[in-house]
């Protein structure tokens, strides 16, 4: 029983570390057409991603892109 408490604290440092990294900007999945996989990238600092050799992206599958705003 001792062993199923802490590895549900080890979860939940896990998880609040987790949440506190600094991400780098936000992979957007469109989720209007199931038929189409649109991805979209969002960067907040592009003159910073030069120097890195791996950024941390959030991802939100929640996006839905107005036909308007679609080029293809």
């Amino acid at each position: 029983m001792d062993y199923l408490y802490l590895a549900i604290i080890a979860l939940l440092v896990i998880i609040n570390i987790e949440q506190r990294i600094k991400h780098d900007g936000v992979l957007k999945i469109d989720i209007s057409n199931p038929n189409k996989e649109v991805y979209r990238f969002e960067v907040n600092e592009i003159d910073k991603l030069k120097n890195k050799k791996r950024i941390t992206l959030k991802v939100d599958t929640s996006f839905v892109a107005s036909q308007e705003n679609q080029t293809m």
